[in-house]
């Protein structure tokens, strides 16, 4: 027993610790000794104060005022795309890890927003662990440079993240023709119908019938005659 070593004194019983007028915790003493471990002091000035409470054989006392400044804890952001190169019209998952740096010891809560060549794109994201995520359709093809920003709330500072590099290829389709009729004789008016289609959203891994955030496809078919005839000489 630490409070029962021979020819010492140790004072028993217990330590309240106060944020001002809130309690944050109460101690126990060991060889009058009592510490509490708090993470969860909001930004700003707090006055501390510890009374030990006394006991049956010691009378309580309070300490003084100590002082203790809490500053915004310090953040990282790192963000990673599901699929790069992805391809037109698919929907790209972008997971945002936000890191509290030590000596933070608790996850960062507050909002991410991604850009894309510096304007946002789709909604904050919520979390209270650290890691966000956010589905959007990249909506042109070539490059784009997407960047998440945490966006600083009561406890934690803002950042970004570096820029990644992100590739939007077009998207592939497939022209079916049909002609009718089928078979015909000189100078006989035939019909060539041609279907273009994209791929289905199976193809992104989405259940059937799912939007892919695509416009259909534009511009015009060219009908070639690939037929050679051989000419006598």
């Amino acid at each position: 027993n630490p409070n029962s070593v021979p020819g010492v004194a140790f004072a028993g019983g217990q330590v309240a610790f106060m944020d001002g007028a809130s309690l944050i915790g109460v101690g126990n003493l060991q060889s009058n000794v009592a510490t509490i471990n708090v993470a969860n002091l909001s930004v700003g000035m707090h006055q501390i104060q510890a009374t030990y409470v006394g006991d049956d054989r010691w009378s309580g006392a309070s300490s003084g005022f100590y002082a203790q400044t809490v500053t915004l804890a310090s953040t990282g952001v790192q963000i990673v795309s599901s699929a790069n190169p992805a391809v037109y019209g698919q929907p790209v998952t972008f997971t945002i890890n936000v890191s509290v740096p030590f000596p933070g010891t608790v996850p960062a809560v507050g909002q991410v927003q991604l850009y894309d060549n510096n304007s946002a794109i789709g909604n904050p994201a919520s979390s209270a662990n650290g890691q966000f995520t956010v589905t959007i359709p990249l909506v042109s093809p070539g490059q784009h440079s997407i960047m998440a920003s945490f966006q600083s709330s009561g406890s934690f500072s803002g950042s970004q993240s570096a820029t990644l590099p992100q590739v939007v290829n077009k998207a592939p389709t497939t022209t079916t023709l049909a002609i009718q009729p089928n078979g015909s004789t000189s100078n006989q008016q035939v019909s060539m119908t041609a279907v273009v289609t994209v791929p289905a959203p199976s193809a992104f891994g989405l259940p059937t019938g799912a939007p892919l955030n695509a416009a259909p496809p534009t511009g015009s078919v060219q009908f070639v005659d690939t037929t050679f005839n051989q000419v006598d000489r």
